[in-house]
């Protein structure tokens, strides 16, 4: 009995050392210097920004978040939000299911943000200032499960207490879920970890900062162990290894080109997006 135990838990050793190995993406390679944190600046001969117009037929746009799709969430004051195509060309109605605001002075419907764990979880988090008794008012927070054009299972989960009467300004109500993000990624990089998992880390960037944040931490980690869970299948291209898990089940593993076009759930995944 005991010898198959210890067989038992050699295999079980094994098969991780394989995940970690695929993982690592080959021997580790000259130590290369770490990534500077912060913004890089623009390159470019120092021609001047300019501003362009995405869309338009807002009223008072305050809030707004990239949805791993592309598409933006945007709020506006008087208490509706609504769903701008990543192209801007469609402005959608009015999203269902958010309590009244008190869209008084520099109060209403304000900042949102999405989830990290969107992609699984599709919660939105948006502030607003709401009513209280006997004409006060103060800064909420709510979420709720985007589904279609409706947010599902409204919760406020922030209300100020005391309300404050006479008091239309100063709600406060800056909703700072990406930086948040940021900070963990970076408190982790500086642990310097033998193998780095990230859970769906750069979900509330746009897609082009998490293109940016996903090369450069991959760069400072060369030839070190990351597992990456992704919002976006054709990441993956860029990883030694891909794992599809479908419903608590390992569907699918092998390398992105081998996965890309046979068909399977990388595939459909491919497809969709």
């Amino acid at each position: 009995m005991a010898s198959n135990i210890v067989r038992r838990r050699r295999v079980v050793a094994g098969l991780a050392a394989a995940v970690l190995l695929s993982a690592c993406g080959g021997d580790e390679g000259p130590r290369r210097d770490p990534l500077p944190v912060g913004p890089t600046p623009p390159a470019g001969g120092g021609a001047a920004p300019r501003a362009v117009t995405i869309t338009s037929g807002l009223v008072n746009p305050w809030g707004l978040a990239f949805l791993p799709d592309g598409r933006m969430l945007v709020t506006e004051r008087p208490g509706r939000m609504r769903i701008v195509s990543a192209d801007g060309s469609t402005l959608s109605a009015p999203l269902n299911g958010l309590p009244p605001v008190h869209a008084v002075g520099q109060g209403g419907l304000l900042d949102v943000a999405i989830d990290p764990a969107f992609a699984t979880t599709p919660w939105v988090y948006w502030s607003y200032a709401e009513d209280g008794a006997a004409g006060t008012s103060g800064t909420a927070v709510a979420r709720g499960l985007l589904n279609g054009s409706a947010l599902d299972s409204v919760q406020v989960i922030f209300r100020q207490q005391p309300k404050i009467a006479g008091s239309d300004i100063h709600y406060g109500a800056r909703l700072a879920v990406a930086d948040r993000q940021k900070t963990a990624m970076v408190r982790a990089l500086l642990k310097r970890p033998l193998l780095l998992v990230l859970d769906h880390a750069a979900a509330v960037l746009d897609p082009a900062s998490q293109t940016k944040v996903l090369e450069g931490i991959l760069a400072e980690r060369s030839g070190q162990g990351v597992v990456w869970a992704l919002q976006r299948p054709e990441l993956a291209e860029r990883f030694a290894a891909v794992l599809v898990i479908e419903h608590g089940r390992l569907a699918e593993q092998g390398r992105f080109e081998a996965l890309k076009g046979n068909g399977g759930p990388l595939n459909k995944m491919l497809m969709a997006a």
